[in-house]
């Protein structure tokens, strides 16, 4: 699984540079396919690669103001960090559960 990522992960990038990633199935926006590959990847691959006292997980901070937001959102970017701060918190033990997964900005599982 992990070369057909990488492969597909190539792909995206090559057709995005050429701008003809839509006429490939891929998102408009360009970002989201990013997020998407990253997701999948956590997921799917370095949770395998984990030691026994490493975690991973991924999540969205929620609309922040930032560059990226063109200086849009809800909350200030400090705001966007409460989530991380509290999912990395945690004790290794506990965390172990959360290895692979999708969180919102409140802390929540998100399904894929």
């Amino acid at each position: 699984f992990r070369s057909q990522l990488f492969a597909k992960a190539k792909e995206l990038e090559e057709l995005g540079i050429q701008n003809k990633h839509r006429n490939h199935g891929y998102c408009p926006a360009f970002y989201n396919n990013s997020k998407a590959f990253l997701n999948a990847y956590v997921r799917w691959i370095l949770v395998k690669m984990l030691k026994d006292d490493q975690t991973c997980f991924t999540l969205n901070p929620g609309w922040c103001v930032t560059d990226l937001s063109g200086h849009q959102g809800y909350k200030t970017a400090d705001d966007g960090t409460v989530s991380t701060l509290y999912l990395i918190g945690l004790d290794l033990k506990q965390s172990k559960e959360y290895n692979g997964k999708f969180f919102d900005e409140d802390g929540n599982v998100i399904s894929f």
